[in-house]
């Protein structure tokens, strides 16, 4: 049963008209937690939220994430303004922020496989990722309704930011003669969650295409990559990315071993000999 403190916090994310995804998110980490430390998550210690959060099997992004649910619930709870708790144990606990990702793209030859082998829905999420950009969650919400010839349209992007980016004449083929309504269902019939896209297609690849470790945001990194490299556009491509900092650009802009290779050979020679 979910502490009653715990869902005055969530009514509170949904009064700050926090994203559903979000509120989802620290529904499901904080849950957990309440249920797995000793006296619940309101009345946890410094020392039970270390030992839980700060476990050797996590990553680093995993850790920023409760760490993250934690800071934030505690901080709610002992606003002088509205104090819930007297106690913030979550103060004391060492900060860990997300790691920077490196770029992950998948290579021609990979993407070349699924786009010929890959049945429906997962060729047309493919096209989605590879040639619009779209994240999982952008999958998920995304409609018929949002997608023209000219440019395809998310209503709710990462952040609960919209945006819009040209349509790819391979991504308008794919969804054209498609019913109004959402594009990614469920296997039984109901739109799918962005959840739901990105376990299933991950696991669709690596079972039936005998590609593991290959999931739809890799996709969306040769298409940021890729790109890149055509334009040689850093601006170009953070808006085709739909990123609010260049720094988070950086991270699909892959830089070959070629093109390293290529910039130190061309160091001009002023030795004299």
């Amino acid at each position: 049963m979910t502490d009653p403190l715990l869902i005055q916090y969530l009514d509170w994310l949904h009064d700050c008209r926090r994203r559903p995804r979000t509120i989802e998110g620290r529904r499901a980490v904080l849950t957990r937690m309440d249920s797995e430390l000793p006296y619940g998550l309101p009345l946890a210690t410094t020392d039970e939220l270390k030992a839980w959060i700060y476990r050797d099997e996590f990553c680093r992004n995993t850790l920023a994430t409760y760490y993250g649910a934690a800071r934030a619930f505690f901080v709610w709870a002992t606003n002088p303004a509205d104090p819930h708790l007297d106690f913030d144990p979550s103060a004391l606990l060492p900060q860990v922020t997300h790691a920077r990702g490196l770029p992950r793209p998948v290579t021609d030859d990979q993407l070349t496989h699924v786009l010929t082998h890959a049945a429906e829905p997962y060729r047309t999420w493919s096209l989605l990722a590879a040639y619009g950009g779209l994240r999982c969650c952008e999958i998920a919400d995304l409609h018929r309704e949002h997608v023209t010839a000219e440019e395809l349209t998310i209503v709710d992007g990462k952040g609960g930011k919209p945006g819009v980016v040209p349509t790819h004449e391979l991504v308008w083929q794919a969804v054209a003669d498609l019913p109004p309504g959402p594009i990614a269902w469920t296997d039984k019939g109901t739109p799918a969650s962005a959840t739901y896209v990105s376990l299933t297609y991950a696991l669709y690849l690596r079972r039936q295409l005998h590609m593991p470790g290959v999931g739809l945001h890799r996709l969306r990194h040769w298409y940021g990559t890729t790109v890149y490299q055509q334009t040689r556009d850093i601006r170009r491509t953070q808006e085709l990315l739909r990123h609010s900092s260049l720094t988070s650009t950086q991270v699909y802009t892959l830089v070959t071993d070629e093109e390293r290779q290529a910039a130190i050979q061309a160091l001009p020679n002023l030795t004299g000999a």
